[in-house]
C-alpha cells in the first residue's frame, strides 16, 4: 500500500521523500544532558481517533508546544505561499524533545522564508506506541489522507523496518546514519542523553540536509503572484496579519460545525438577533464579530456591549472585536459610504479574500452567515462576492430569509435610527430586542 501510495502522489506532481531516522549512534560523547522532554509524553500521548489513524490533540502549552487541528504549530509559516512541504513520522518528526520554534519543521520554514522560498512546512508528526512499524503505519495513513496540490512535498521519517515497503529513488532518501555517522557530525552533541532522539542541534542539522536535498527542485517566487494575494504583500502587513491570527487562534473550539456572522449592528435589531439563532440551528459554535470601525453612529464600545448583552445566555457564542481584516477601511472602505455608492459596481475581494483564506482556517469557519439583502445594493454586492470565493477556500456562504414585521416591513437598523432621531422611542420597540432597547435607554440616550 505504501509503494501505491507514493507511486500516485508522484504520478499527480507530489514529490515524496522518506528519510530514515533509525541512526546507530550509541555513544555517550554524542549526547547532551538530558533534560525533560519539551512534548511530555503523558500529554502528548492523549491521541484522538481520526478515521483509521491517530492525531494529537489539541493543545496549547505556551512557548513550549502548541498543537491546532492536530498538527504542531510550526513557528514563522508564511502567509504567502504557493506550495507546501509536509512532515510525517513519530515523534522526531513531531520534535519531541524540542520547543515550537526549534522542531525540524520550524527551522527548515527559517531556511526557506530566508532563500525566499514560497513554501510553508506543515508538522504532521505524531507519537506512537514504540512499536516501529505501527508508528509508520500510522503516519503513512495521515499521508494517505492528506489532500495535496501539484508542486507538494511529502517527507515521511520512518525506521529501517519500512524501507521494504516502498520504491523510490535513492535520491528520496536521506539516512540518520549517513549524516550523523560521518566526520564531523560524528562528535557532535544531536542525540538526547535519555534516548535516541535527536535534540535542538540535531533538528537544525536535519533541517539543512533536508533543504539541500530539495532545492534542487524547490521553485522560487520569480513568478507574478495572483493579484489578490497582493493584499498582504508588504511586510509590515504580513507581520500585522501574522500577530492579528496568532492572537485569534487563541478561541478556537475544538467542535466539528463552526460558523461566523460579521455584523455592524448599529444597532442590534431583532433581525440580528434573528440571524443569529437561525445560524445556531445550522452550526455547533458561532463567532459573531462586531465591526470595530468607528465609523457609524454608535459607537463601536455600544456595539459591541450590545451584542455581548444579546448573546449573555448563549455558551456557544463568542462575540469578538472584527479588527482590522473584516469590514475596515483597510478591507472594504465602499461599505462605509454605502449612501452614495448604490449605482456604482464594488467588488470586495480583499475583504473576502483575507476571510477565506486566512481568518476562516485560523478558527475552523466552514459557514459564513449572512441576511438576504433586499434593499442595499453594496452589501448586494458584498454577498454575491463571497458566494462567489468562498467556494475555493471551502467556506459556504449562507444566506438567511430577513426577519419581517407583521405587516410585511423587513426589520432595519437604518430604520431605528430614524425613530431615534424623531425621539419615537416607543415605536423603536417594534424593532428592537429588549436587551438592546434598555441598553439604549440608559447608556446612549441618557448621556447625549
Amino acid at each position: 500500500m505504501a509503494a501505491e501510495a507514493f507511486d500516485y502522489l508522484t504520478r499527480n506532481g507530489v514529490s515524496c521523500y522518506f528519510v530514515n531516522i533509525k541512526a546507530p549512534i550509541k555513544d555517550i560523547e554524542h549526547r547532551t544532558q538530558n533534560f525533560e522532554s519539551v512534548g511530555n509524553m503523558n500529554v502528548l500521548t492523549i491521541l484522538s481517533k481520526y478515521r483509521d489513524y491517530l492525531i494529537i490533540k489539541d493543545l496549547n502549552k505556551g512557548d513550549l508546544i502548541n498543537i491546532i487541528g492536530g498538527h504542531r504549530i510550526t513557528i514563522d509559516n508564511p502567509i504567502i505561499y504557493n506550495n507546501s512541504i509536509y512532515c510525517y513520522g513519530p515523534c522526531t518528526a513531531l520534535g519531541l524533545f524540542a520547543p515550537d520554534d526549534k522542531t525540524i519543521e520550524t527551522f527548515l520554514q527559517r531556511i526557506l522564508n530566508d532563500k525566499h522560498y514560497p513554501y510553508r512546512v506543515v508538522n504532521c508528526g505524531s507519537v506512537g506506541n514504540g512499536i516501529s512499524l505501527n508508528n509508520d503505519l500510522n503516519s503513512l495513513y495521515a499521508l494517505m489522507d492528506n489532500k495535496f496540490k501539484k508542486g507538494d512535498i511529502a517527507i515521511h521519517f520512518g525506521h529501517t523496518l519500512w524501507n521494504s515497503y516502498i520504491r523510490l529513488p535513492k535520491d528520496k532518501y536521506i539516512d540518520f546514519a549517513e549524516i550523523f555517522n560521518n566526520p564531523p557530525l560524528d562528535k557532535v552533541k544531536c542525540f538526547n542523553q535519555a534516548s535516541d532522539h535527536i535534540n535542538e542541534i540535531g533538528n537544525l542539522i536535519v533541517a539543512e540536509v533536508i533543504f539541500n536535498r530539495l532545492k534542487n527542485e524547490l521553485k522560487n517566487n520569480e513568478t507574478v503572484d495572483p493579484f489578490f494575494n497582493k493584499i498582504t504583500r508588504r511586510a509590515e502587513i504580513d507581520d500585522e496579519l501574522n500577530l492579528y491570527l496568532s492572537i485569534l487562534s487563541k478561541e478556537r473550539i475544538n467542535v466539528d460545525k463552526i460558523g461566523a456572522i460579521v455584523m455592524n449592528c448599529n444597532p442590534f435589531t431583532k433581525g440580528h438577533m434573528y440571524l443569529i439563532e437561525q445560524a445556531l440551528n445550522d452550526v455547533d459554535y458561532l463567532y459573531v464579530f462586531v465591526v470595530e470601525e468607528d465609523l457609524s453612529e454608535f459607537s463601536f464600545n455600544d456595539r459591541l456591549a450590545i451584542v455581548k448583552k444579546n448573546c449573555e445566555g448563549l455558551n456557544n457564542v463568542k462575540v469578538l472585536p472584527s479588527g482590522k481584516y473584516m469590514i475596515s477601511s483597510f478591507t472594504f472602505a465602499e461599505y462605509f459610504n454605502k449612501d452614495n455608492l448604490q449605482d456604482q459596481n464594488i467588488l470586495p475581494a480583499k475583504d473576502v479574500t483575507i476571510f477565506g483564506r486566512f481568518i476562516a482556517p485560523c478558527l475552523g469557519i466552514k459557514k459564513r452567515f449572512v441576511g438576504e439583502e433586499p434593499l442595499d445594493n453594496v452589501t448586494k454586492q458584498y454577498n454575491e462576492a463571497m458566494k462567489q470565493m468562498f467556494s475555493e477556500y471551502g467556506v459556504e456562504l449562507v444566506e438567511i430569509p430577513r426577519l419581517k414585521l407583521q405587516n410585511g416591513e423587513v426589520i432595519n437598523a437604518t430604520r431605528v435610527r430614524k425613530l431615534l432621531h424623531e425621539g419615537n422611542l416607543q415605536e423603536c420597540k417594534l424593532y428592537l430586542t429588549e436587551a438592546s432597547y434598555n441598553y439604549i435607554i440608559e447608556n446612549v440616550i441618557k448621556t447625549e
